[in-house]
């Protein structure tokens, strides 16, 4: 389990971009570099325990065949603390855009949804801990899908099989987050999904906008 501290750290980097900084051109790359050197100072992790980009676990998810597409259509996890205290995160940047417009829409909230259930099955899979580390601005604060099947973000998150098949008539949602290809092995699995903040605190900013730190602990119990 990560102690508190390091996303202390992380948002005390990401404050200190923003003073430089509007959030609009910041992108989430820069909020993964600002986790990972935490972890590597406070925790004394060296670098090469730090892997980007890595694949998720071959049973958490459904491989889709394409045999007109050279892409690789194997799924990934946005960073992985390879160390005997295993970790899993995915990183998410909620903002509005250049023109003004607000990406607080559905969405956002089905890429939510979608990165839990990808942290909940690496997490059982391959006996990890999982983190969803999020920034948003006032574009998403308060947000809430239209048929109120969750909660107002940002919240605690419960999904299980039966909150599963309710999104599915959420169509955005459902496509947005893959929902699709980690649903059998989240049924067959079983259990129910628990997302739980443990950081949620504003950030500094000379632009006035209220933008926020939040950490969700991300894990998948037996029912």
């Amino acid at each position: 389990m990560l102690p508190a501290s390091v996303f202390e750290l992380t948002h005390e980097r990401f404050s200190n971009r923003l003073k430089q900084n509007s959030l609009i051109g910041i992108r989430e790359d820069n909020l993964r570099y600002d986790f990972a050197i935490s972890c590597m100072e406070h925790l004394d992790i060296p670098s090469w325990r730090i892997l980007l980009e890595q694949d998720l676990h071959k049973d958490a998810y459904h491989v889709e065949v394409n045999p007109d597409s050279k892409r690789d259509s194997n799924l990934e996890v946005d960073l992985i603390i390879d160390t005997a205290s295993s970790a899993c995160c995915e990183f998410s940047i909620f903002k509005k855009t250049s023109t003004g417009s607000s990406s607080a829409t559905t969405k956002s909230t089905g890429k939510l949804i979608g990165d839990m259930i990808r942290l909940s099955l690496e997490s059982v899979l391959s006996n990890r801990w999982a983190y969803l580390i999020c920034i948003t601005d006032r574009s998403m604060l308060g947000n809430q899908l239209q048929s109120k099947l969750l909660p107002v973000f940002p919240s605690d998150y419960i999904i299980d099989e039966k909150k599963l098949t309710e999104l599915k008539n959420v169509e955005t949602v459902w496509k947005e987050g893959k929902i699709n290809r980690f649903e059998s092995s989240f049924l067959r699995l079983g259990g129910t999904l628990h997302a739980t903040i443990v950081h949620n605190k504003p950030l500094q900013n000379v632009n006035g906008d209220e933008i926020r730190l939040i950490v969700w602990s991300v894990t998948l119990s037996s029912t």
